[in-house]
């Protein structure tokens, strides 16, 4: 199902229907293009928390708009409008009697009033609940379900409105309306989790002198091991290097000999 936004509502398509009597009261549902009439606001900013709001007699979130964007109010006071204006157009047909504009008007329960000077605009939202459970569903940009208590003050939201109709009491009426569904604009999850404040102590820095002490010495010992290898290496090859001399002097000497008994013989 498609909401389209309030910006894009033509008010000239909402249709009212004749009231009909359900118990003490007279309801007169409202529909748009031949539909139920929904629409989707603007992001708001929470001025309560959602999990206390539930304890009200009458459960609503209290919201602000988010900057100094004044549309949506004026959508809402349009509305206003339009519920008056057919309301004592169709009073003839409604209630066998023409009504005048000012009593419908000191009738009619306003869903927003008018602002005073520097004054931003807020909004009464009903949360629509059956049996102490909330009815409308609470999701996050990532479409993650949540409960009505994960919205708190200064959270940014955005919902959609159903606008179901005139409720007329026996001294005022107005119109009847709630959040269908809420979409919360939740931080997102950091990817790092990093401390704000410093957790090493004096002792964690004597442990971190300790261990490189403890590198030191272990560096002294290699290297002291070290030069006594190259050492005992250098005595073998001096041992080995006289062993050879010694075995090539012999051998010289038995030359030798062996060359002067040959010269012994040819003389």
């Amino acid at each position: 199902m498609s909401v389209p936004s309030y910006e894009n509502i033509q008010m000239n398509s909402i249709e009212f229907q004749t009231p009909e009597k359900q118990g003490q009261v007279y309801y007169a549902p409202i529909s748009y293009k031949g539909g139920p009439f929904m629409v989707m606001t603007p992001r708001l900013s929470s001025t309560c928390v959602g999990g206390e709001c539930l304890h009200m007699k009458t459960p609503f979130l209290s919201a602000l708009v988010s900057g100094d964007d004044f549309k949506f109010y004026d959508f809402m006071l349009k509305l206003d409008e339009i519920n008056v204006e057919e309301t004592c157009k169709q009073s003839q047909a409604w209630f066998q009697k023409a009504i005048p504009m000012d009593l419908i008007e000191d009738m009619y329960k306003r869903t927003n009033k008018p602002l005073k000077t520097n004054e931003t605009p807020s909004f009464q939202l009903r949360i629509p609940v059956s049996k102490g459970e909330v009815q409308c569903k609470v999701f996050d940009q990532h479409k993650v379900c949540h409960g009505i208590e994960a919205i708190q003050p200064g959270m940014e939201f955005s919902c959609v409105i159903h606008f179901k109709g005139l409720k007329f009491m026996k001294h005022h009426y107005y119109c009847d309306c709630y959040m269908s569904q809420i979409k919360v604009h939740v931080p997102d999850a950091q990817p790092y989790h990093i401390l704000d404040t410093c957790v090493f102590s004096d002792d964690s820095d004597l442990e971190g002198n300790d261990d490189i002490e403890g590198d030191d010495e272990e560096r002294n010992a290699r290297e002291s091991k070290k030069s006594r290898d190259l050492i005992e290496q250098r005595e073998l090859l001096e041992q080995e290097l006289s062993d050879k001399e010694g075995t090539h002097a012999q051998i010289i000497q038995e030359v030798e000999y062996i060359r002067s008994r040959i010269a012994a013989l040819d003389g």
